[in-house]
């Protein structure tokens, strides 16, 4: 590492962005909140899929499906978009 770089707190050296400290811990916090909105609606969305009843069950079930996998799809997405941010998208993010 030279004189002029800085060490981030897991000592991998610290990238300009150009996004100020204020606006990435807006942004993670934005992020922070999709993320567990999202995995309510997919664990609503699941709960929907395995409670399916009535005439309509298989298309409702198919239906619920394929949309709690999109959801768990981007659940991920959205998980490894808050990681430059944070520390960690799981627990309460830790910002640098």
């Amino acid at each position: 590492m030279g004189k002029n770089s800085k060490a981030s707190s897991n000592g991998v050296p610290a990238m300009d962005t150009g996004i100020t400290e204020k606006d990435r811990a807006k942004i993670a916090e934005g992020l922070s909140r999709l993320l567990a909105d999202n995995y309510t609606l997919y664990l609503k969305t699941h709960a929907f899929h395995w409670n399916v009843t009535g005439p309509m069950f298989n298309t409702l079930h198919l239906m619920f499906e394929t949309q709690y996998n999109e959801l768990w799809l981007a659940n991920d997405l959205i998980a490894e978009g808050l990681t430059p941010f944070c520390s960690s998208p799981v627990r309460r993010p830790r910002c640098r």
